[in-house]
């Protein structure tokens, strides 16, 4: 029973340490999800306020995913919370039936210490009881061995009385023979002296009888007999005195031990009357004890029985106990599975919102960079803004001069076709004229080898005659070949006069066709009414005059000016306010790659081609730096003319058509179109 009890206990006990912990567990969850909800609202509040529209949908999309599992993470924890307040409601329930088990155990504990405390008084009443019984026995021995005694005493009393009348009657008899001894004592000594008178009158007469000496000797021997019988009897009188006083002794002796005898007896009676008393008070006692005895083994007996009862009533209720235990405990176990399961859920889903929120984190992280990174870009396209601003004013400025270079341009351009006509007929002709050379030249060549052949033929087979060297074979023609050379030297320095009368450039061909292009570019623009209207208010409005749409007229003069030779492109500044590319460094380093070629071109070709023209002196201060920010404006629309549509397949065809045929026309019109 009592271990059945602690079983319960120890049940109890386990169940709420784990319902503690559960608690414990919930509590640290609670703590970690609003800890999260605190960190997500902030996370919420910065991307707002930091990123960008899109990755701001996605990580608003991330929240929403990230809200729902809180909730539901929220749901789960409310209904483990309801468990965990119904195992609190059967843990109260489990509390009372253990203050009740209680309650019994303490009444249980009275009942089995009054039980104990009555057979400890039972275990003394016995011992006592058997204590009088061992104490009686002890007395009625005590009683036999005084009886006993008495009869011994007795026996010796007679035995001695008999002994006293013995002895009395043996000193009465020694009495009587120390008389008779006395009588014949005396008798003998008158005897002796009568004796001792004859001897001596004997002695006196010398001269008696030999009859008076028979009669005197056989005198001697009775006397002699006589003195042996006295000295005999004095030893039997001494005997008889020392028996007598030996019996003296002996009846004082007995008169003694009878005494004591008689002392002895009295302490026994003492004794056994003092038994006898002490026996009736045991007798007394052992019957009141008998009694009480009977009277506390019923009444103990009466308290066993109701014991009894309440012991069978406590093991029913323990039974039941143990079967509402074993119930509860496999219930228990089911929702502590459940509640492990759920644990370990829970788990899973604070390991997912810790990666989330490590991912959350790092977007973070990443949204902060980027709007740094957003803030510093702001940064410098304000700057690159104001310098637009201050380059857009100095465009317009140089609007007005790029509108008059143009119309020389137009001019210069004009006469450059016929000379380029002119050249083109030349170079046909100078071409011809190379080729007959060439011909001429290769059947030199071959006459020469056919006369060196022949000359080693002839020696091998007239070896002692003379032949003719190849240089005397040679020396015929020498005339020809001197007349051909010196009329090549008049073509080719025909051909360089041309040149330096009539210098151009041939950027002034691929200008030509850039017109074309934009021409052609505003024709298509025209014919789409949705692009146009699109791109109204831009700097790709065609009816907008805008420094780029200005800078493509001024593309021209930057080729062959002569004081712009020696300087270097700077890079762009110049970008969008809302968007910021890639495309951006692309069109620098194209435009880089431009002015660099332009740069080169320029120093080769310095000497042929060179146009002066006469400006004014403000003109001249301006342009240097008009000119280089013009350059990267003209490397940013030619990019995006080339994104709207492909137009140079028409510029090439021109230049096709409109090229010379000369050598170094061919090879700078190739290095054009490489860097175009």
């Amino acid at each position: 029973m009592h271990s059945q009890m602690r079983q319960l206990e120890e049940d109890l006990r386990l169940t709420k340490n784990q319902l503690d912990a559960a608690e414990e567990e919930r509590d640290r969850a609670l703590d970690q999800l609003r800890e999260k909800m605190v960190a997500n609202e902030v996370v919420n509040t910065r991307l707002s306020e930091a990123l960008s529209p899109r990755r701001a949908v996605k990580l608003f999309a991330e929240l929403t995913t990230v809200k729902e599992l809180l909730s539901n993470s929220q749901k789960e924890l409310a209904a483990k919370e309801k468990n965990i307040e119904s195992m609190k409601l059967e843990l109260d329930q489990a509390k009372q039936l253990e203050k009740k088990l209680a309650d019994k155990d303490s009444t249980l504990s009275k009942l089995d210490e009054e039980l104990h405390n009555a057979k400890v008084f039972e275990t003394r009443a016995m011992d006592l009881y058997l204590e009088s019984k061992m104490r009686i026995k002890e007395l009625e021995g005590e009683l036999e061995k005084g009886k006993q005694s008495e009869k011994r005493e007795l026996q010796s009393r007679v035995s001695q009385s008999k002994q006293l009348e013995a002895t009395k009657t043996e000193l009465e008899e020694s009495k009587l023979r120390i008389a008779s001894l006395l009588e014949q004592l005396q008798k003998l000594k008158s005897s002796s002296s009568v004796s001792s008178r004859e001897q001596n009158g004997i002695q006196k007469s010398d001269y008696i009888d030999p009859k008076n000496e028979l009669g005197e000797k056989s005198a001697s021997t009775k006397t002699v007999s006589s003195q042996r019988e006295i000295d005999a009897l004095k030893k039997e009188l001494k005997a008889a005195i020392e028996a007598e006083e030996h019996s003296t002794k002996a009846m004082i002796d007995l008169a003694l031990a009878l005494k004591e005898v008689l002392t002895e007896g009295n302490q026994t009676k003492e004794n056994l009357i003092a038994t006898e008393s002490e026996l009736e008070h045991v007798k007394e006692v052992a019957e009141q004890l008998k009694v009480i005895v009977t009277s506390t083994e019923e009444k103990y007996q009466k308290l066993l029985d109701e014991a009894k009862e309440e012991v069978e009533l406590h093991k029913n209720t323990a039974d039941r106990l143990r079967v509402e235990a074993e119930e509860s405990q496999l219930a228990w176990n089911g929702k502590e599975m459940g509640f492990v399961g759920v644990i370990k859920e829970v788990e899973e889903q604070n390991a997912r919102t810790h990666l989330e929120n490590v991912k959350l984190t790092d977007s973070l992280k990443a949204a902060n960079t980027t709007s740094r990174k957003a803030r510093e870009e702001n940064h410098k396209l304000r700057e690159i803004v104001r310098h637009a601003l201050n380059e857009t004013n100095a465009a317009k400025e140089a609007a007005n001069i790029a509108k008059e270079e143009i119309s020389e341009l137009k001019d210069s351009l004009a006469e450059k076709d016929e000379t380029l006509d002119d050249l083109t007929r030349e170079c046909e002709r100078l071409r011809i004229s190379e080729a007959a050379a060439n011909e001429r030249m290769k059947e030199l060549k071959r006459l020469h080898s056919q006369a060196h052949s022949e000359l080693r033929t002839e020696d091998r087979e007239e070896g002692g005659t003379a032949f003719m060297s190849p240089e005397s074979v040679f020396d015929d023609h020498k005339e020809d070949l001197i007349k051909e050379d010196t009329a090549m030297k008049k073509g080719f320095s025909l051909d360089s006069a041309i040149k330096k009368g009539f210098s151009f450039d041939l950027h002034d061909i691929r200008l030509h066709s850039r017109f074309e292009d934009e021409d052609d570019l505003l024709i298509s623009e025209d014919e789409d009414p949705v692009k146009a209207e699109a791109l109204k208010g831009s700097i790709f409005d065609p009816s907008s005059i805008t420094p780029r749409s200005e800078s493509r007229s001024l593309k021209a003069p930057l080729f062959f000016k002569p004081h712009h030779r020696h300087h270097h492109r700077s890079r762009s500044t110049y970008t969008d306010v809302d968007t910021v590319n890639s495309e951006d460094s692309d069109n620098l380093d194209v435009s880089n790659h431009l002015d660099n070629s332009h740069h080169y071109s320029e120093e080769t070709h310095s000497e042929d081609f060179e146009v002066d023209r006469p400006l004014s002196h403000s003109h001249r201060k301006k342009k240097p730096a008009l000119l280089k920010s013009f350059s990267s404006l003209l490397g940013r629309k030619s990019k995006s003319d080339s994104h709207h549509s492909r137009p140079h397949s028409h510029s090439r065809s021109f230049h096709s058509k409109k090229e010379p045929t000369t050598p170094t026309s061919s090879t700078t019109s190739e290095s054009h179109k490489s860097f175009f």
